[in-house]
């Protein structure tokens, strides 16, 4: 991870400490995650980085990087944990109740880190939803 560490403020956020990039990471893992489970993946851990590939690729980086073994292997009992929760997750049932990432936007992250994150981290997941 110190590697990817490196990278991640070589390419995006050259001033981030080893907490902001953890914090950062986090927040993208998951959103990519939870982005594939909403397109319907059941198998995150195998098929969600192939099923971003097409419209996120980025995000789908970010998950292949967790399927090198040394990767993965320092962040394991969490990435597991995040695993099946995310996979509990039903999408009919979080889409009926409108777009999904306007709530992940304005009450999640606001409520997260409301002073340092939520602004940063939103324009950040815009740019990659887009990309």
């Amino acid at each position: 991870m110190s590697i990817l560490a490196e990278e991640w403020r070589r390419f995006l956020f050259g001033d981030a400490d080893d907490f902001q990039f953890a914090d950062a990471y986090a927040q993208t893992l998951t959103y990519a995650m939870l982005l594939a489970r909403l397109e319907g993946v059941t198998d995150l851990r195998r098929d969600a980085a192939d099923a971003l590939d097409k419209g996120h690729g980025l995000l789908a980086q970010v998950l292949r990087v967790l399927a090198q073994p040394d990767a993965r292997a320092e962040i394991e009992v969490p990435l597991n944990l995040l695993e099946r929760t995310i996979a509990a997750v039903d999408p009919e049932a979080i889409s009926r109740h409108g777009d999904p990432w306007i709530y992940f936007y304005e009450d999640f992250l606001a409520a997260y880190d409301e002073k340092n994150c939520a602004k940063k981290i939103a324009e950040f997941i815009t740019l990659l939803h887009k990309s």
